[in-house]
C-alpha cells in the first residue's frame, strides 16, 4: 500500500473518529444534565418530604398505588436497604431521595465512561498510529471499568460477555499492534 493510499485510510479513520468524539460529549452532556436532575430531586425529596409522605399515602389509602409500584429499577435498593419496611410506615420520601440518588451515580458512571472513550477517540485523532501505546492502555481501562459497571448494574451473565466482547475488541487492537510494528521494522 502507498504512502498515500495510506494516509487517506487514516485520514477516514480520524474523522470517524472525531465525530464519535462530537456525538460522545453530546451524549455527556445529557448524562450531566440527568445527573443533576436527579440531584434536584433528590434535595426536593428532602426539603418537601413531609408533603410527597402526605400524597403518596393519600394513594396508597386510595389504592391507586402500592408499595410494590413504588419500587424503580427492579428494586435494585432493596438489596442494600429494605426500602418496602420504609414505606409501610409511610416515609415515601427517603425512598425517592436514594432512587434519585441511584440515578444521579448511574448518570455519573456513564458521563465516566463516556469520558473515556471520548479520550480514547481523541487520541485516535491526534495519533498517526491507530495503536500507540496511550490507545492500548485507554482502552483496557474502559474494557474493565465497562465490564464492572455492566456486572453490578445489569448481572453476571451481560457482565462477562462485555468483558468478553471488550476483551476482543482489545486484542485485536493488540494485535494492530504488533502487525504496525514488524511492518515499521521491516521499513
Amino acid at each position: 500500500m502507498n504512502e498515500q493510499n495510506q494516509r487517506q485510510r487514516l485520514d477516514v479513520v480520524q474523522n470517524r473518529c472525531r465525530n464519535s468524539a462530537k456525538v460522545i460529549q453530546i451524549i455527556q452532556v445529557i448524562t450531566i444534565i440527568g445527573a443533576l436532575a436527579s440531584l434536584i430531586g433528590a434535595l426536593v425529596c428532602i426539603t418537601q418530604r413531609e408533603r410527597i409522605d402526605q400524597y403518596f399515602v393519600k394513594a396508597v389509602q386510595e389504592g391507586s398505588m402500592t408499595v410494590e409500584k413504588f419500587q424503580v429499577g427492579g428494586g435494585l435498593l432493596d438489596i442494600v436497604i429494605d426500602l418496602s419496611e420504609v414505606m409501610k410506615e409511610g416515609n415515601y420520601a427517603i425512598p425517592l431521595f436514594f432512587y434519585c440518588m441511584l440515578a444521579m451515580v448511574i448518570c455519573l458512571g456513564v458521563t465516566m465512561i463516556l469520558h473515556l472513550l471520548k479520550r480514547i477517540f481523541t487520541r485516535l485523532v491526534q495519533e498517526d498510529n491507530p495503536f500507540a501505546d496511550s490507545i492500548l492502555n485507554d482502552l483496557k481501562v474502559v474494557s474493565i471499568v465497562l465490564s464492572i459497571i455492566v456486572l453490578l448494574f445489569v448481572g453476571l451473565g451481560p457482565g462477562v460477555i462485555a468483558a468478553l466482547f471488550m476483551w476482543c475488541i482489545y486484542s485485536v487492537f493488540e494485535y494492530g499492534k504488533a502487525l504496525q510494528t514488524e511492518v515499521d521494522e521491516m521499513l
